[in-house]
């Protein structure tokens, strides 16, 4: 168990790679904050293309920190904003520190 742990601690830092904002990262305000997240489109369509029957999931995944989540209410049919536009949460996953939420452009807003 002990390689568990050091193994945890390699993950850790490989976050701080995944979020720097010189790398992967951007800045952008989710759900009334400044949160350093990746923004990706194009897994997004790739996942609605796996899904059984090739159906729609939304538009975007936003990953970010689940720490930098910390109070804030993201939780699937929640209406919230992404850079001032309203965007709908559709699925939330977290696994070993990071946050994965699909949204979808909330239309008719």
């Amino acid at each position: 168990m002990e390689n568990a742990g050091c193994l945890r601690g390699q993950f850790a830092a490989d976050l701080g790679i995944f979020f720097d904002l010189g790398e992967l990262a951007a800045c952008h305000e989710f759900a009334g904050r400044r949160l350093a997240v990746v923004l990706d489109s194009d897994q997004a369509m790739g996942n609605s293309l796996k899904a059984p029957g090739g159906t729609y999931e939304g538009d975007l995944l936003l990953f970010a920190q689940s720490r930098d989540l910390w109070g804030l209410a993201v939780q699937p049919g929640k209406l919230t904003t992404l850079d001032g536009r309203p965007v709908q949460v559709e699925q939330v996953v977290e696994s070993e520190g990071v946050t994965q939420v699909t949204l979808v452009s909330h239309r008719g807003v």
